[in-house]
């Protein structure tokens, strides 16, 4: 059985082998290296290098090439997908109301 898979969106800048080490045993960890949205939202479905994804940790250095986590990017997300979580404050970076509907 595969391991559940999440996605790291933007830079980690300090934690890199504590990220591994704490998730690197239960979890799949793929860094997005998409150039564009389109690409980004182009992988997001099931075939996709970002399919059956459970998570997805975004970074405001993201936001450069795939920019916020709006209605869209969110209603295009895998059903698998759980949850996001973002590194910086407020909630602008991500449509919570969009969240809560989906």
């Amino acid at each position: 059985m595969s391991l559940p898979k999440i996605v790291i969106c933007g830079d980690i800048v300090w934690a890199h082998d504590e990220l591994q080490q704490m998730l690197g045993s239960t979890t799949e960890i793929v860094r997005m290296d998409c150039q564009s949205r389109k690409e980004f939202l182009d992988n997001l479905g099931l075939n996709g290098k970002y399919g059956n994804v459970v998570g997805f940790y975004r970074h405001n250095s993201s936001a450069d090439r795939i920019g916020i986590f709006d209605a869209e990017l969110i209603n295009a997300l895998p059903e698998t997908c759980k949850w996001i979580a973002h590194n910086g404050a407020g909630y602008d970076q991500i449509d919570v109301h969009a969240c809560k509907a989906r």
